[in-house]
């Protein structure tokens, strides 16, 4: 068809259809192109879904075994709880003892008062 259309040998109209088709096989090569695109970024950023189950065991721990394994587990519980509590004190003690001595006037002076009316 581009042989056809640079000899230009042909009437008009056959030109015109020329170049008609010639748009045509363009169009749908561009939009095979951009289908390819498109399936290469869906390839891309494909996930894979991949689930894996441990098969019961087939006999139970001895008592022996459960009782390690909760001290363990009780043992590293509290660890972490007393690293939560050291947190906490560090994060909120600061701002409570602020506050402490500024309402400690007030608290005193209410108390003063409280204390000599019942005396």
């Amino acid at each position: 068809m581009l042989v056809l259309l640079s000899e230009r040998a042909g009437k008009l109209g056959e030109v015109v259809q020329v170049e008609k088709e010639i748009g045509e096989v363009r169009e749908g090569i561009e939009r095979m192109e951009a289908q390819q695109k498109g399936l290469q970024n869906r390839v891309r950023f494909a996930s894979i879904k991949l689930e894996l189950t441990e098969e019961a065991q087939a006999q139970s721990p001895s008592v022996r075994t459960r009782l390690r394994k909760a001290l363990a587990d009780g043992h590293q519980a509290a660890i972490e709880n007393s690293i939560e509590v050291i947190l906490v004190a560090l994060r909120f003690g600061p701002t409570v003892v602020v506050y402490f001595l500024l309402l400690l006037p007030l608290v005193i002076t209410v108390w003063r008062r409280f204390h000599t009316r019942t005396a």
